[in-house]
Order: structure tokens, then sequence, then C-alpha cells
């Protein structure tokens, strides 16, 4: 029988989520859109509309198991596989974000996906 104390911390941790994958998450996109990033978007409103539109695709697939499509590539995803629909998929796509210069990301490299 699971104790009280352990209930409760089963119920706490559920209620937090994935904290590393959010934090993944928010790092990816203020690489993208933040100020101390590569500050993409031509207006602070635009870069924080992007910024909470990417943070909150990234953190929707965190549940998603699945393989990586061949179709999808997050240098360059064609119109069929053009977001990340899973959790491989979007650690492809924040790798290439950490793994990108800003130069190139600013040309289109590794585009945020919603």
């Amino acid at each position: 029988m699971i104790s009280a104390r352990a209930a409760l911390a089963c119920l706490l941790l559920a209620s937090c989520g994935d904290g590393p994958w959010q934090a993944r998450c928010v790092q990816s996109c203020d690489r993208l859109f933040a100020p101390d990033g590569c500050h993409l978007g031509s207006s602070d409103a635009d870069r924080s509309d992007a910024h909470g539109r990417c943070t909150a695709q990234c953190e929707s697939v965190a549940g998603e198991a699945g393989e990586v499509r061949a179709a999808y590539t997050p240098t360059q995803p064609d119109e069929s596989a053009e977001t990340y629909i899973n959790r491989a998929e979007a650690e492809l796509w924040m790798d290439c974000v950490e793994e990108t210069p800003c130069t190139e990301l600013d040309d289109g490299g590794c585009p945020p996906v919603f």
C-alpha cells in the first residue's frame, strides 16, 4: 500500500509536468527570440508573441512518443512535415537551434514550427 506521503509526492510531481523538457523548450525559444539570444523578429511584440508560440508548441509534444518521420528535417522542413509532431522530432529541432549560428537562424535555419 502506498503511504499518504508517497501519494502526495506523486501528485505534486505529476502536476509539475516535465520540468527538464519545459526548461529546454524555453532555452531553445530564448536562443531564437530573446535579447541575449539571436533576437530574431522585427519588434519586441513580435518576438514576445513568437517566443510564447514557440514555447507552447514545444511543450505540447512533451508526452508524444514516436519516431522521427523520414520527411522531417529540422533545418528545412518540407511542406508535408512542416512541424514536429512528437518528442523525438522536437529534440532534433532543439539540437538544431542549439548548434546553428544566429546568422544562419536569421536566414531561416531551424525555423520555429508554430
